[in-house]
């Protein structure tokens, strides 16, 4: 039997290895995690700072990548605008995931922020260190952040200059809710 593929998007500084601690517990499924340029794998390629630049090239690895018609995506916070976008995408070309998954976002439009990618490197990191998805010790070690900083701009900056125009699909969405 043809497991499903599902295809794994990242948060805002993520990469692919990002949700490497949980593929073990994914056996039925045929794990394939993404990332965006100018990190992981793909850390000599130029950041993306436009949504749909991004969008679309999650679309094109989906595409690259898929090798049955049982598809899902599980977008985390950033990853989770992406999978909602490029699922609308999928269906404009007839290819219809069998669902998203999607977590730790509020919702398409329900926070359009535009400025926190604009704020110096002090004030940008309190920001960031607000959402409490960067272990505090992290932000003890200079050459870290000071490598992780553009990646988390470029980023943020994707997102928020996104218009917060989001498409209605067709494909099912289940949302994991939750606080801490």
């Amino acid at each position: 039997m043809i497991k499903p593929q599902l295809f794994l998007l990242h948060f805002a500084g993520g990469n692919r290895y990002s949700f490497h601690f949980m593929t073990s517990f994914l056996n039925d499924f045929d794990v394939i995690s993404l990332e965006l340029p100018g990190r992981g794998s793909r850390i000599e390629e130029p950041l993306l700072r436009d949504f749909e630049l991004a969008s679309k090239d999650i679309f094109n690895q989906i595409l690259e990548y898929s090798t049955n018609t049982k598809i899902m995506i599980f977008g985390h916070s950033m990853g989770a605008l992406l999978a909602l976008k490029v699922s609308k995408m999928l269906e404009e070309i007839n290819i219809n995931p069998t669902c998203i998954v999607v977590s730790g976002n509020p919702g398409p439009g329900l926070e359009c922020n535009n400025t926190t990618h604009l704020l110096d490197d002090e004030d940008f990191l309190v920001e960031v260190s607000k959402l409490e998805g960067i272990p505090d010790e992290v932000f003890k070690h200079a050459d870290l952040i000071q490598y992780l900083t553009p990646i988390l701009r470029a980023d943020f900056e994707l997102i928020e200059k996104n218009e917060c125009k989001w498409p209605i699909i067709d494909t099912p969405i289940i949302a994991i809710m939750g606080n801490k």
